[in-house]
């Protein structure tokens, strides 16, 4: 045999081995998926055999993957809102206001069908409902550095805190309305206070 004859045979070797790899570690994956409500972040390649509608609403209930950050997915869904608030304050202030309400709908058809698809009541992947939060908080605020930093921190804070009545609109409202509902509650905390910052300072 000689040299070249040699390496196409190590070539094929090696792509017979990694595609036994690949196959096993797909069966794994799977497995795993069938028997746990749990699915993480591998969740998204296997479900329903590639059903692209789930994978969709799955992109968008969790911020295009933001919500599966291992830490603070809460957090990383607020900063996944920031460049979608940015590019609605382009808009004019009425135009902003009902494409927020849009939005707010959207939403909660995103995390009603998304928690259908995880088998579990709001699960911390599920971030769009942060996104709105955020929305909802920057509101007829101009965008600068510091209302974008404030509009944040004080989103995180009501959103984290949950005072009256945030708390009970999560838990008694249904589906998508509960997961949305006390972040709308918890961007309007932050709005009325955020009006008056962006004035004072």
């Amino acid at each position: 045999m000689n040299g070249r004859s040699f390496l196409l045979h190590w070539e094929l070797y090696i792509e017979n081995r990694l595609y036994y790899i690949y196959k096993a570690f797909r069966l794994k994956v799977s497995r795993l998926n069938r028997s746990h409500h749990d699915p993480g972040p591998f969740y998204l390649q296997t479900i329903e055999k590639d059903n692209m509608g789930a994978r969709v609403i799955l992109a968008a209930a969790t911020g295009l993957g933001s919500g599966l950050s291992p830490y603070a997915p809460g957090t990383a869904g607020t900063i996944a809102g920031i460049p979608l608030y940015l590019l609605f304050s382009l808009l004019s202030w009425p135009l902003y206001f009902l494409t927020v309400v849009a939005f707010f709908f959207f939403a909660i058809y995103i995390s009603q069908e998304a928690e259908k698809l995880y088998g579990q009541r709001d699960p911390s992947r599920i971030v769009i409902d942060e996104m709105t939060g955020f929305l909802v908080v920057m509101a007829f605020i101009p965008p600068s550095l510091f209302s974008v930093a404030a509009g944040f921190a004080l989103f995180r804070f009501f959103d984290i805190r949950k005072p009256f009545p945030i708390r009970i609109l999560e838990r008694r409202l249904p589906g998508g309305y509960g997961v949305v509902g006390d972040d709308i509650m918890a961007g309007l905390y932050g709005n009325v206070i955020l009006q008056v910052l962006v004035r004072v300072i």
